[in-house]
């Protein structure tokens, strides 16, 4: 899917980048991971590392990392992160990225996580967004970069939620999944984050508590109404 390469990669990147500022973990950047990869990489390139990251990443958390999910490859299957018709970054691309991530600041905050993956997408989140009310027995709908993000913050916030089990997040548009298929890294999730587009077949859940924020596309917060009532 030409153009979506640079965004997915920056956004997926960062995300993981704040995986090890909240760890303390060395794994996947820094001094300690380049020995490690210097050790192992023979004629692999960063090109190839930073593949071989977001793979493992995708396995860790379940659907939340890879292309596959985020950019919604045909014909991949879940478990696969990229595909055979995925097109890898450049070398000079590669390159490039990697320098970038490792100069900037790794995100401090979940807040802070998501946003740093809607700007690689060119997008803002509405930080005003007002979470409706939610408990541990609520299904949520939810739709809208902006609301999902304040969704997952709230989540992180209350750890008596259950994310995979309550709620269902719609998103069509990569950028738009790429910030919901986030919360199963933000929230450390070991199931599979349920996400759908707006071209899914309508699977109702009657009482659930509905979440659009106005950056949501037309056919999402249409598909999220029709699943709430």
């Amino acid at each position: 899917m030409p153009g979506l390469e640079p965004s997915y990669y920056r956004g997926a990147l960062s995300l993981l980048q704040f995986v090890e500022h909240r760890t303390q973990s060395r794994r996947r950047f820094g001094a300690e991971a380049d020995a490690t990869w210097k050790q192992f990489k023979g004629e692999l390139t960063t090109a190839d590392r930073i593949q071989l990251l977001l793979s493992d990443a995708h396995a860790q958390w379940p659907g939340a990392v890879g292309a596959s999910n985020v950019c919604r490859l045909p014909g991949v299957s879940e478990d696969d992160a990229f595909g055979p018709d995925w097109q890898p970054l450049g070398g000079v691309e590669a390159e490039d990225l990697w320098r970038d991530i490792g100069k900037a600041s790794p995100p401090g905050s979940v807040e802070a996580a998501l946003a740093t993956i809607a700007a690689a997408w060119d997008l803002k989140l509405d930080a005003a967004v007002t979470v409706p009310s939610v408990s541990p027995s609520s299904k949520v709908v939810v739709a809208g970069p902006s609301a999902v993000a304040a969704l997952v913050r709230h989540f992180a916030q209350n750890t008596d939620l259950d994310w995979a089990r309550q709620v269902t997040a719609i998103a069509t548009l990569p950028g738009h999944r790429q910030i919901a298929a986030a919360a199963g890294v933000l929230l450390n999730l070991t199931v599979r984050v349920p996400l759908v587009a707006s071209d899914a077949p309508l699977s109702k859940l009657p009482g659930a508590v509905k979440f659009v924020s106005s950056d949501a596309t037309p056919e999402d917060a249409a598909l999220a109404k029709k699943m709430a009532s």
